[in-house]
C-alpha cells in the first residue's frame, strides 16, 4: 500500500477521489492500493524551551541564550489524535511507500517532514508536486511522482529557517520582556514590518505643512498652470504681469504611447488589489483564495510568480476561450489570447501565477459566497487583461509663455485604441471618458483667458493600508539584495506571499498595531518596542541575508550548519547589550504586563491572551483555548479576546461560522464544555 499525506482534509479527499480510495475510515480514506490521510497544517512544531528544562518555564535573563544541542519536535495539543493516526499508518506493515502531497514549497515540505521525523518513519518518500488541484493536474502529478530525496535540500532550508526563527524569536522575546518586565514579542520578520509602520507614523506626526501656490489660466478646454510658487507676494505679482497680456504657445508636442496590460496575479498583488477595492484584509483574501483552490476553481494561491511557464500555453488558451464564451458581457468582444506575453520560464520557480481553472466553465457563480465571487472575478479579469492588447494613448504636452518668460504647462491624454481597457470597461460596466483636447498649435497667441490663484498645502505621507504595507514588505529588501551582490537569487522581501497575511494579523492580535478603517496604526506598545530592539532586528537586511543563504542551501551551495552558527552568534550579540531605555521604562511603568480576560473556570486564577492561546496564568492548570483549534479553523471562525471575555463572564458568546456544505455564513452561540481532560465547545442556535 502507498500512504499519501496531504496538508488539509479537503485536499486529501480530492486526491483520494481521483485515486479511487473511497473506503471511508476515521481520519483517512483507503482503496485501490492507496491510503490517503492528511495534516491540519502544522501537526508538529519545534518544542518550546521548557521541554528541555523545567527552569525555562520562568523567564530569566540569566538563562539566556537558550540554544539546545539537538532541537526537539513536539506534537501540537489540538492535533494529537491526527498525528498519532498518521504515525500508526506510516509505520504500518501494510505501507511500503509514503507520498508527500503537502503544498509544493518550502513550508509544505517542512510540514510533512516534521511529521515524518517525529513518527520515526523510515519508509521511502515520493513527492507530488502540483500547482492546481484539478483532476487533470493531480493525475498528471501522480504519473510523474518525484523521488523524495530530490527535495531534501528544500527541507533543510525550511528546517534551518524554522530553527533560526526559534532561536532569535525565543531568546530576543524573553530577553526584552525580562529586561522591561513587559511582554515584548520579537521576530525576524514581524519586527522590521512593525518598524516600517512606526517610521511612517513618526514622519506623519513630525510633518510640517507648507503652503504653496499655483497660477492657473483657462480658456475653453485649455487649462495650464505654473510650477509651485512658495511666496504669495511673488504669485500675486506674476498674476498682475500676466493678466493684461497675451500668452504664446511656445511648445506643443503630440505623441502616441502604448501602455502594456498588467501582469498576472501573485498572492501579494491579489491581496493588495482586494484590500484596495473591497477592503479585505490580507488574511481574508488568502483564506478565500485557499477555499477556491480547494474547490479546484483556481490554481495554487501561495505563489510569488506573475507568469506561467511555456508548457502551460495551450491550457491557458483553453481557459481564455472558456471565459470569453461564458460571460454574456464579453460575447461581442473579439477574443484576444496573447498568452506569450505572460510566459516567462525564468520567473516561474515552485509555482506559476494564480489562474482560474477549466472548471469555471460549468461553475454557477451563485454557488459561491460574496467574497469568493469577488476574488474569483479579480483572478478572471486579470487573466483576460494580461493576455490582451496594449492600450494606445495620444499624449499632448505643451507650454504657454508670457512676455516676461513665465511658463505655464499643460498636458492631456486621450485613448486612441482601447486594447485591454475594453475588458476593464466590460467588467465595471463603465466606459472610460474621453478627454477633449483643446484646439491649439505651436506659436498661437492666447488672449481673453481667465486667470486665478490656487492656494495649496503640502500633505504628509499617508498611513499604511494593507495594500501599501504589503507592497512595502514585498520591496523592503531590494537595496539590501543589490548590496549583497549574489547572482541567481530570487528577491523575497519581508516574509513570503504565504506568511505576510499572518504577520500583519499577529501584529494586530498582539497589540502592536491597530486597524482604523483601512489604515494600520502603531500602538504605544508597538512604538516602545521599536525604540528598544536591536537595530539589526529592525532592518529588512537581516531577512535579505537569510533568504540568500536559504536559497543557497536549497541548491546545496551553502552549509546549513554554518548558517545556524551565524544565527547563534548574532543572538548572543543581542543578549550582551543590556542597556535600558529609561523613557520606555517610564512609559511602561504601572501598566500590567498582561490584561486579564476573566476568571479561569477551573482554578479561579486569571486567564490571559498569549501568542497562540487564551489560557490560565497557572501553567499547571489545563484551561486553554487554542486560537487555531480545529473547532474554529474548520468553520472559518476566529476566536478573539472580546469573545473570550464574554465567554468567561457570561458563559456563552455569539460567533459567526461558515458552513462548507451550505456554502454560507451562519451565527450560533458557543458554550464552554469542560471535561476531565479537554476544553471543548457546545453550539446553541
Amino acid at each position: 500500500m502507498k500512504l499519501v499525506i496531504a496538508e488539509k482534509p479537503s485536499v486529501g479527499k480530492s486526491i483520494a477521489n481521483i485515486l479511487g480510495a473511497k473506503e471511508n475510515n476515521n481520519g483517512y480514506l483507503k482503496g485501490n492500493g492507496y491510503i490517503v490521510s492528511w495534516c491540519f497544517g502544522h501537526l508538529v512544531t519545534l518544542a518550546p524551551p521548557e521541554h528541555y528544562d523545567e527552569k525555562y518555564k520562568k523567564w530569566n535573563i540569566e538563562d539566556l541564550p537558550i540554544i539546545p544541542e539537538d532541537f526537539l519536535l513536539t506534537v501540537k495539543e489540538d492535533t494529537k489524535i491526527q498525528f498519532y493516526l498518521l504515525k500508526k499508518l506510516m509505520n504500518s506493515n501494510d505501507v511500503d511507500e509514503v507520498i508527500c502531497a503537502t503544498d509544493s514549497g518550502r513550508e509544505g515540505e517542512l510540514i510533512f517532514r516534521y511529521v515524518y521525523e517525529k513518527a520515526n518513519c523510515s519508509k521511502p518518500i515520493k513527492r507530488l508536486w502540483v500547482s492546481s488541484l484539478t483532476d487533470e493536474a493531480i493525475k498528471n502529478g501522480f504519473e510523474n511522482l518525484k523521488n523524495g530525496e530530490e527535495y531534501y535540500n528544500l527541507y533543510e532550508a525550511g528546517l534551518k529557517r524554522s530553527i533560526a526563527d526559534w532561536i532569535i524569536g525565543m531568546n530576543a522575546t524573553r530577553f526584552y520582556s525580562s529586561l522591561y518586565n513587559n511582554k515584548i514579542n520579537v521576530g525576524r520578520v514581524q519586527t522590521p514590518t512593525l518598524n516600517i509602520i512606526v517610521e511612517r507614523e513618526d514622519k506623519i506626526k513630525n510633518f510640517i505643512k507648507e503652503k504653496y501656490y499655483e497660477i492657473c489660466i483657462e480658456k475653453d478646454e485649455l487649462k495650464a498652470k505654473t510650477e509651485k510658487i512658495t511666496s504669495l507676494e511673488q504669485a500675486k505679482n506674476i498674476i498682475e504681469i500676466i493678466k493684461n497680456n497675451s500668452l504664446i504657445c511656445e511648445e506643443y508636442k503630440s505623441s502616441e504611447k502604448s501602455k502594456s496590460p498588467c501582469k498576472l496575479y501573485d498572492l501579494t498583488t491579489l491581496q493588495r488589489e482586494a484590500n484596495n477595492i473591497y477592503g479585505y484584509t490580507a488574511n481574508e483574501t488568502l483564506a478565500t483564495l485557499q477555499g477556491l483552490y480547494e474547490k479546484k476553481i483556481v490554481t495554487y494561491p501561495r505563489t510569488d510568480s506573475k507568469f506561467i511557464s511555456n508548457d502551460m500555453e495551450n491550457e491557458t488558451k483553453e481557459i481564455l476561450n472558456i471565459l470569453y464564451n461564458k460571460f454574456e458581457f464579453l460575447q461581442n468582444v473579439e477574443p484576444i489570447c496573447n498568452v506569450a506575453q505572460v510566459i516567462n520560464n525564468d520567473k516561474v520557480t515552485d509555482h506559476h501565477a494564480i489562474l482560474p481553472t477549466k472548471l469555471v466553465k460549468d461553475l454557477e457563480f451563485s454557488s459561491l459566497n460574496e467574497k469568493e465571487q469577488n476574488i474569483l472575478n479579480l483572478v478572471i479579469k486579470t487573466l483576460l487583461i494580461a493576455t490582451n492588447e496594449k492600450c494606445v494613448i495620444n499624449e499632448i504636452i505643451g507650454v504657454l509663455k508670457s512676455s516676461n518668460d513665465i511658463r505655464l504647462n499643460f498636458s492631456y491624454k486621450n485613448i486612441i485604441k482601447k486594447g485591454y481597457i475594453e475588458i476593464e470597461e466590460r467588467f465595471s460596466n463603465k466606459e472610460k471618458q474621453f478627454t477633449t483636447i483643446p484646439t491649439i498649435e505651436e506659436g498661437q497667441e492666447i488672449t481673453d483667458f481667465v486667470i486665478y490663484l490656487e492656494e495649496k498645502e503640502t500633505i504628509p505621507p499617508k498611513r499604511f493600508t494593507e495594500d501599501t504595507l504589503l507592497s512595502a514588505m514585498e520591496n523592503a529588501s531590494n537595496d539590501d539584495y543589490k548590496e549583497l551582490e549574489v547572482e541567481d537569487i530570487e528577491k523575497k522581501g519581508l516574509g513570503t506571499p504565504a506568511t505576510r497575511a499572518s504577520i500583519i494579523e499577529s501584529l494586530v492580535t498582539n497589540g502592536y498595531i491597530e486597524r482604523k478603517g483601512k489604515s494600520l496604526i502603531p500602538t504605544e506598545k508597538g512604538i516602545n518596542t521599536i525604540k528598544i530592539v536591536d537595530e539589526q532586528l529592525k532592518s529588512p537586511r537581516l531577512t535579505a541575508n537569510w533568504e540568500v543563504k536559504l536559497q543557497q542551501i536549497e541548491k546545496n551551495n551553502y552549509s546549513p550548519d554554518k548558517f545556524l552558527d551565524e544565527i547563534i552568534d548574532f543572538t548572543k550579540s543581542i543578549i550582551e547589550n543590556k542597556n535600558i531605555d529609561e523613557n520606555v521604562v517610564k512609559n511602561l511603568k504601572n501598566k500590567s504586563r498582561l490584561e486579564s480576560l476573566g476568571v479561569c473556570p477551573i482554578c479561579s486564577k486569571n486567564v490571559y491572551e498569549w501568542d497562540k492561546t487564551f489560557s490560565c496564568e497557572d501553567k499547571d492548570c489545563r484551561f486553554v483555548i487554542f486560537k487555531n483549534s480545529k473547532f474554529f479553523t474548520e468553520k472559518k471562525a476566529k476566536i478573539t479576546k472580546a469573545k473570550v471575555k464574554e465567554l468567561l463572564s457570561k458563559g456563552k458568546t455569539k460567533m459567526k461560522f461558515y458552513s462548507e456544505k451550505a456554502n454560507k455564513d451562519y451565527e450560533a452561540y458557543i458554550k464552554l464544555d469542560i471535561t476531565e481532560k479537554y476544553i471543548n465547545f457546545k453550539m446553541e442556535f
